[in-house]
Parts: C-alpha cells; sequence; structure tokens
C-alpha cells in the first residue's frame, strides 16, 4: 500500500455511540504538543457546560456561516503562479510545473477550489493546514493531499531549523513525515511552528452561543413557558411527587401540548420559576454574540451573513467592502508565504 493511500483511507469514519462517553471522560486540556489533538468528538469545556472543539463548534450557525462565507469567498479567488522578469515586472509562469496544481487541480480527486475551500476551513478551525506533498523520484512535485488536522499529533524540532512532523494514519498507526513532505500553512502562531486554535481560544463566546439557542430551543419546546414549582399544602412521598411532576409534563410539556388548560386540585398551586426571555435579554445577547463571533473571531462583515439589524459601532465598521477586510487577505497571505 502506498503512502497517499494509508494516509487518505476511510477520509471519514464513524464512531460508535458506546465508545463517545469513554471518549469525552479522557478530554484532556491541551489541545497540541505531545498529547495531540483531540479526535472528533472531543473538545474543552466551557464554562457554560458546553464541550467545544473545531467539530462540535460548526453546530454553531454563527460559526458554520463564518466559515462557509470565508471559504467560499477565498475559495474563489485564483492562485496564479508568477515568474519575475529580466527586465522588471512579472508574467504568468504557466510553463511551471506547479501553476496547474495551485491554480487548477492539486490533486486528482479535487479541484482547485475544493481545494482552496478545504484549506480555509482548517485554518479557521484549527489553526493549521497540512497538505502532504506527493514527489516523483525525481523530487518534483506532482499533487497536494489535504490532511486531517485533528489528525496530526506532534511538531518536533529535530535539529536547528529542521522539524518533523508526528501523524496519525487512519489505521491508527503513526507516523514520521519532513518537513520537505508537508506544506503547513499556520494562523496565528506565538512560535511560528504551530498556529492556534481560533475556536479552542474562543471557545467561551462560542459555548455562551450554543448555550443562548439551546435554552431557546428548550423554551420553545416547553410551550413558551419557564419553569416553575407545583406547590401544595402537607407533605407529598417521593414516589406521589414523582407520579405528580410526571403526568404534569405529559400533559403540558411540549410544543403538541400546547395551551391546553391545567386543573389543579388538592390544593395545587403553580409557581413560575424561571426568567422570561425578555427579561433576561435573550434576543439581545443573540445579536450581541453575532457580532462578537463574526465581527472579532473571524472578521465577516455581518451583511455577508445576513443581517441587517441595528448593530454597535463596531458592527458599523465591520461592515465595509469585503475587498478590504483582512479577513480576505490573511488566508492568501500565509498560503503564498507557506508555498514559496
Amino acid at each position: 500500500m502506498g503512502v497517499i493511500s494509508q494516509l487518505l483511507e476511510r477520509r471519514s469514519y464513524n464512531l460508535p455511540l458506546s465508545q463517545l462517553d469513554s471518549w469525552l471522560d479522557n478530554l484532556s486540556a491541551s489541545g497540541v504538543g505531545g498529547n495531540g489533538l483531540l479526535g472528533l468528538y472531543g473538545g474543552l469545556h466551557s464554562a457554560t457546560g458546553k464541550i467545544i472543539s473545531e467539530q462540535t463548534s460548526l453546530q454553531c450557525l454563527a460559526v458554520y456561516a463564518c466559515v462557509r462565507t470565508l471559504c467560499d469567498l477565498i475559495g474563489s479567488m485564483p492562485l496564479i503562479t508568477y515568474e519575475r522578469l529580466v527586465g522588471g515586472g512579472k508574467q504568468r509562469a504557466q510553463s511551471h510545473r506547479i501553476y496547474p496544481l495551485l491554480h487548477l487541480e492539486p490533486n486528482p480527486e479535487m479541484s482547485g477550489m475544493a481545494y482552496r475551500e478545504a484549506m480555509v476551513g482548517h485554518i479557521e478551525l484549527w489553526g493549521n493546514h497540512y497538505s502532504y506533498i506527493e514527489r516523483d523520484n525525481l523530487g518534483r512535485v506532482l499533487s497536494l493531499w489535504p490532511l486531517r488536522p485533528d489528525y496530526m499529533q506532534s511538531i518536533r524540532r529535530v535539529a536547528p531549523g529542521r522539524v518533523e512532523y508526528l501523524y496519525r494514519l487512519p489505521s491508527g498507526e503513526e507516523r514520521s513525515l519532513g518537513a520537505d513532505s508537508i506544506l503547513h500553512i499556520r494562523g496565528l502562531s506565538h512560535t511560528g511552528v504551530l498556529g492556534y486554535s481560533p475556536i479552542r481560544q474562543a471557545r467561551e463566546a462560542i459555548g455562551l452561543t450554543q448555550a443562548g439557542e439551546e435554552y431557546g430551543a428548550a423554551y420553545f419546546g416547553n410551550n413558551s413557558t419557564p419553569g416553575g414549582i407545583l406547590t401544595m399544602d402537607g407533605t407529598l412521598k417521593d414516589d406521589a411527587a414523582e407520579r405528580l411532576k410526571a403526568r404534569w409534563e405529559d400533559a403540558h410539556r411540549g410544543l403538541s401540548t400546547a395551551h391546553r388548560v391545567a386543573i389543579l386540585e388538592h390544593g395545587v398551586k403553580w409557581q413560575q420559576a424561571g426568567i422570561p426571555p425578555r427579561d433576561s435579554q435573550f434576543l439581545e445577547l443573540r445579536g450581541f454574540q453575532l457580532e462578537e463571533i463574526a465581527g472579532r473571531l473571524f472578521r465577516v462583515p455581518l451583511f455577508m451573513l445576513g443581517h441587517t439589524q441595528p448593530v454597535t459601532s463596531w458592527g458599523r465598521a465591520s461592515s465595509r467592502c469585503p475587498s478590504d477586510s483582512s479577513c480576505s487577505r490573511s488566508c492568501p497571505g500565509s498560503y503564498e508565504s507557506s508555498s514559496k
């Protein structure tokens, strides 16, 4: 079996639900380095109790919309290889071997646009993109194959100016790859070796957004009624209290039971205990979190996400032309510098 088939076999996989609890019980607080990136269902706990990872963050509509917008925007940009002219200026190097790889087809399975979209998605979620460089016997580049960032276990300095990548194959085996075999494009980094994961750095903001979405879904699923307490004179035994609670929820919980008439007997009284969304500024929180994720984390103008409501001063400032925004410049710039 060749190197390419070993690296790319079973690109997607399914984790049995029976193993999910054991995965979550063994979560590590370290996302990089010797312990490696956590797997598909891994992540870090936020203060809201939500587990945030690069994969689960896409369940947040704001994150998905931003990543999709950046992938579409940057992926549609042509990636042209130029050569400098002796007398000054430049021209397209269409006769260069690398020109069709970067511009048209980096490998037999992907178009140039699909490859760039995958690259941008990796950088915006994991902060790093890795591609395996396939070469012929003479060392010439034949193709570029994107690798899963969550399978990259570690990056080690083996000598001054030389690094080695430890990659986990889909089969579970680990393989060392030299820097000449990997195209590594980094996001923001404090070492210049490994980029920060934007999702893990902003896990509290994303966790708050997901918690707000879950709260809203539970609120409307409970007939738009805050939680409450059933009280009565006297004391109920545990089994009687559980039966009363179960009968109440069966009769009044969920949209299918909306607007039913409640009949309270034997002195039972209903007392509201939750805070209505209006009092907790639920809608204001949803709008602010959209600005927080789109404007501050991904630097995507809000109008590109279909947001037309009044926004803060930051939201108005971020609504400039997309071509002037740093979101459309940073990723292509990193790609250019890494490809040299």
